[in-house]
């Protein structure tokens, strides 16, 4: 990581079960995951289950929906062991995107493979 994109973030840890965010919330930043990993779930709308939706491994860029779409959390995001992020609040994303574009193709990338892991999930366990 340049020492830039620390200007504009946070190193934030987080121990094991730990929440970063929940899904409704404000979209206020996102995380790079510098270590560690963590899971994506949200609760189903039929009976309430927690449906796990992805695990993020260290390098992952995570709550960018949110603050690209200005709106809620789609997700939970729960540590999975140990982690150390760099939160980027909002106010700081188009700095980030320009820092450091290659993270703008994978957020692209990313996005686009969640949409369809998302339809396809969701469609098995009816959410």
């Amino acid at each position: 990581m340049n020492d830039a994109l620390r200007k504009i973030g946070s190193i934030m840890k987080f121990n094991q079960d730990d929440i970063i965010f929940f899904e409704g919330e404000p979209g206020d930043a996102i995380y790079i995951l510098l270590s560690g990993s963590v899971i994506a779930c949200r609760t189903s709308d039929i009976d309430g289950r927690m449906i796990v939706l992805a695990k993020l491994k260290t390098g992952a860029v995570f709550g960018e929906m949110a603050v690209i779409h200005d709106h809620k959390r789609s997700a939970t995001i729960i540590a999975q062991e140990p982690i150390l992020t760099l939160r980027i609040d909002k106010e700081n994303f188009g700095q980030f995107i320009m820092l450091e574009p290659k993270y703008a193709i994978n957020m692209l990338k990313t996005l686009a493979g969640r949409i369809k892991c998302t339809r396809s999930r969701c469609a098995e366990k009816g959410c």
